[in-house]
């Protein structure tokens, strides 16, 4: 039983874990500004194969399945993304870099 309660909470940790893929990399790596749903945009993008990549089956495959996680993070995280404003995709350590000359 013990054994059984275990597995479940490992792949169900598991499964959190890879839930919001799109969110995640739209909120640190995207440039494109947008402050709603950048999870969702990126998801859409790699789906419909706009862009400047050219996505495989598996990479299309995973963003498809990824879009209703995204879906729900990308409302959960509404509330900060209004008081955040547009995401540039500089991180941290972007701003405390000082510009070189």
């Amino acid at each position: 039983m013990k054994q059984r309660l275990l597995r479940a909470v490992l792949i169900g940790g598991a499964a959190l874990l890879l839930a919001g893929c799109g969110s995640i990399m739209g909120r640190t790596t995207m440039q494109d500004g947008h402050t709603y749903y950048p999870g969702v945009r990126n998801d859409m993008a790699r789906v419909s194969g706009s862009g400047n990549y050219d996505y495989d089956f598996l990479t299309r495959s995973r963003a498809f399945i990824d879009l209703p996680f995204s879906l729900l993070a990308d409302t959960l995280y509404a509330p900060v993304d209004y008081f955040h404003g547009p995401y540039d995709g500089k991180g941290a350590s972007d701003e405390a870099t000082p510009p070189r000359r």
